[in-house]
């Protein structure tokens, strides 16, 4: 389930490009605290135009919903985890035509890394990723896609809340949050 509300609304259409070729669908609306952002199975990333936080007390908080396919039968959709990490089809790790070949990596996750040519990582249903002060990856922006290695027969789309929230002093583990347009993201815990 998404908490909270978006601020912007951003909807990533397939863009044409050459055979073979993967798309990379830039977004020009970024919100001030969150958005939401349609991320296609048929495209290999989305560049979500949303920033890396900044400093020790920011985090970047990325909720999914949704069902895609990573092969045209109904069998292959999955969520925003991917497929079943016990079937060795869906399982990738160390085959590098996949952008994310770690161990465990399955077909048909959601996946991410900061600009167009940074490390991919793996987001699931839920991401939070804690700012850094001297980050080295500053003014790079955030990409999202699935983990598959062949694009143009995929189908369905996973709607993904992007967030910046801050950290909220001596409040412990936080549960929850909520958007509040005025604040931003502020925990429910607190």
């Amino acid at each position: 389930m998404l908490l909270g509300l978006a601020v912007g609304a951003v909807a990533a259409a397939a863009l044409p490009t050459p055979a073979g070729s993967p798309a990379v669908v830039p977004t020009s609306a970024v919100a001030k605290a969150g958005m939401t952002v349609e991320v296609l199975a048929k495209n290999a990333w989305i560049d979500t135009g949303f920033p890396r936080p900044r400093g020790s007390d920011r985090f970047l908080h990325v909720e999914a919903k949704g069902k895609w396919a990573y092969r045209p039968d109904k069998e292959y959709e999955v969520g925003p985890s991917g497929g079943n990490l016990a079937s060795s089809y869906a399982r990738v790790d160390g085959q590098v035509s996949y952008p994310y070949h770690a161990k465990g990596a399955v077909k048909g996750a959601l996946i991410g890394k900061w600009g167009k040519d940074g490390e991919t990582f793996f987001v699931g249903e839920r991401y939070t990723e804690r700012g850094q002060d001297n980050d080295p990856l500053r003014g790079r922006t955030l990409y999202l896609g699935i983990n598959d290695d062949q694009f143009d027969n995929n189908a369905g789309s996973l709607t993904v809340l992007v967030g910046d929230m801050q950290r909220i002093k001596d409040c412990g583990p936080v549960t929850s949050h909520h958007f509040d347009p005025k604040q931003g993201w502020v925990a429910d815990r607190c």
